[in-house]
């Protein structure tokens, strides 16, 4: 009787655990083979001074309605291919700071805007230069700040290129209460008085079951698959998405408000902070104004006022904030490239540069903003001669 019961027992686990073996060896070696939404691997951890950052090494698989993809990082981090530590002296380096549409995970490696660009540079002669990618999902002006001043000494850029989007930049550096500010999790900034300051935060303390979640998810692409296309789902399934479109329609509204201006005073201080620390590390600075989908596609912007109640009269100025990033540049002397007026040409001519529901690039818009920007920075000669 009890062997008898050993090996119902042993069958039974077998019939488990084979299935599930199966499914963990096809993600690892063929992908997602799976239908659903979610991720193979996890690819991003905190850390104590920027917030969060690439795990160094990581690859993953995402697989979302419009895309599937394939990441990798480097040993330092960042997407794409390993790097050189220190820089090559007959070698120039470009170090392209932002968010996700520099990540760019919606799209393959060599369709990012960073790898177009070393393309592009490439065929135009000049395989001296390369532009790396450090561009990371959710980081603001303030992650970027803080991840160049603890970058830039290990990576030695000779030029430092910022990407901001106005989505989200400015609605991050939106002013916080008292209350949101002594439950931070996340590196923030404000200005009082002139002076740029940074509100302590702390990231909270993993509990013993999310720590073993944690473990288990880095290590097996089943239960990540899982986590993501299942557990988060109902994990956030009241979120509304709603916030940065929030934020950003009142960037547009013709009436400034109180609360907007005192986000473009820490917007403007963070630009500055940012283009001093990459002067002290020897590092040439610009920057590169992307704008949102609502901006270019005028189909989008219709859906999304009408998803809000608006209405489309002279109210809005969808111009508003890329003349004041680009007024605040040039009176701070730092050259700007505003990605909207070739997004919106290519617009007019029918082509679709943004996903229909994600709110990033397609790899058209990132070929766009890619030929944009050599010839920005041929332009401004901020890549110079061939070494």
């Amino acid at each position: 009787m009890f062997h008898a019961l050993v090996r119902r027992t042993a069958l039974v686990l077998f019939g488990l655990v084979t299935p599930l073996l199966c499914v963990e060896l096809a993600l690892r070696f063929f992908g997602p083979v799976l239908p659903g939404n979610y991720e193979t691997g996890v690819w991003a951890e905190g850390h104590p001074t920027v917030g969060h950052v690439h795990i160094p090494g990581a690859t993953a698989w995402v697989r979302e309605p419009e895309f599937t993809t394939f990441l990798r990082f480097n040993q330092w981090g960042l997407r794409g291919d390993e790097i050189r530590v220190p820089k090559s002296p007959d070698r120039y380096r470009v170090v392209i700071l932002g968010d996700s549409f520099v990540e760019g995970k919606q799209v393959a490696e060599g369709d990012t805007v960073v790898e177009q660009i070393n393309t592009l540079l490439a065929q135009g002669g000049r395989s001296d230069v390369r532009a790396l990618n450090a561009g990371v999902f959710d980081w603001s002006q303030v992650h970027e700040y803080l991840y160049l001043q603890e970058a830039a000494p290990m990576l030695r850029p000779d030029l430092v290129v910022q990407f901001l989007y106005v989505g989200n930049d400015i609605g991050d550096v939106w002013p916080r209460s008292r209350a949101e500010r002594r439950s931070l999790q996340r590196p923030v900034a404000l200005v009082d008085d002139g002076q740029l300051l940074f509100a302590p935060w702390h990231r909270r303390d993993a509990s013993l079951s999310d720590q073993l979640l944690e473990s288990v998810s880095r290590r097996s692409a089943t239960w990540r698959a899982f986590e993501t296309g299942v557990m988060d789902k109902i994990r956030y399934r009241n979120r509304d998405g709603q916030g940065i479109e929030g934020q950003m329609l009142e960037l547009l509204r013709h009436k400034e408000t109180p609360a907007e201006t005192q986000a473009w005073q820490t917007a403007e201080a963070l630009l500055r902070a940012t283009r001093d620390t990459a002067i002290d590390a020897g590092a040439r600075y610009a920057i590169v104004v992307v704008p949102t989908k609502w901006q270019v596609h005028r189909k989008d912007w219709q859906q999304l006022l009408a998803a809000r109640g608006e209405r489309d009269d002279d109210r809005w100025v969808l111009r508003g904030p890329q003349r004041r990033l680009v007024h605040m540049a040039t009176s701070l002397g730092v050259p700007v490239l505003d990605l909207m007026p070739a997004m919106r040409e290519a617009d007019a001519k029918g082509q679709r540069l943004y996903y229909a529901v994600d709110t990033h690039w397609r790899a058209e818009g990132h070929a766009l903003a890619a030929r944009s920007v050599v010839d920005f920075l041929q332009e401004e000669n901020l890549i110079g001669q061939r070494r």
